[in-house]
């Protein structure tokens, strides 16, 4: 029954039908509608791993992510900003495989396809965040090829939220922006989590 009472708060009501709410289903509702985070299905074949939606932003984290670098020339725009992408990702490289800016375009979208395929097939090996934390709760989670990174949360069932995504440029996520505000996020979901009980797939109320 709660779960039915949270897919029909998906529709925005207006003030006379929030009146008539009985007082119990209107903080319900009101507590839903407010959240600072939704959490969004991905595929279609399963919901075991979802999305976070963070209040105030365009698109959930997956749809970011794969736009981000779906659309080639926002790609090329992104990894030509700065040299430290490609120079990062060629400090990783011999000498006679150095990447010029085009084929690290066509490189990073193969990457991310096969990325995309693992999480759709449910195949994709997330690894802990940090090493000797592997029983934090929820834990903090890094999916990577090559360069590309995604970040997120496995709950007590096992379900994994994506809370970002970004292009490794550093050693340390700490050293550089993007990847700051990446670990910020996912803690900041986190902390969400644990202050609002939401420990598993069920009391998340995923999002079609």
């Amino acid at each position: 029954m709660y779960l039915d009472l949270m897919r029909s708060f998906r529709v925005t009501l207006g003030a006379h039908e929030l009146d008539a709410m009985p007082i119990e289903i209107r903080f319900l509702y009101l507590t839903y509608k407010y959240r600072m985070v939704h959490f969004v299905r991905i595929f279609d074949s399963h919901d075991r791993i979802v999305a976070a939606h963070f209040d105030g932003e365009l698109l959930d984290e997956y749809s970011a992510w794969y736009e981000s670098w779906s659309d080639v020339s926002k790609l090329m725009s992104s990894l030509s900003e700065s040299d430290s992408v490609l120079r990062y990702i060629n400090s990783k490289r011999p000498s006679h495989r150095q990447l010029t800016l085009r084929q690290c375009v066509v490189l990073t979208q193969q990457l991310a396809l096969e990325l995309d395929e693992a999480l759709e097939h449910y195949s994709a090996v997330f690894q802990p965040l940090q090493i000797g934390l592997a029983h934090e709760e929820p834990m903090r989670l890094k999916l990577k090829n090559g360069w590309l990174r995604l970040y997120g949360l496995r709950l007590s069932d096992g379900t994994i939220i994506i809370s970002g995504s970004a292009i490794k440029k550093s050693q340390r996520m700490s050293d550089n922006e993007l990847t700051q505000n990446e670990l910020h996020k996912i803690d900041k979901l986190r902390t969400y989590l644990r202050e609002h009980h939401l420990s598993d797939r069920e009391s998340l109320c995923i999002i079609e």
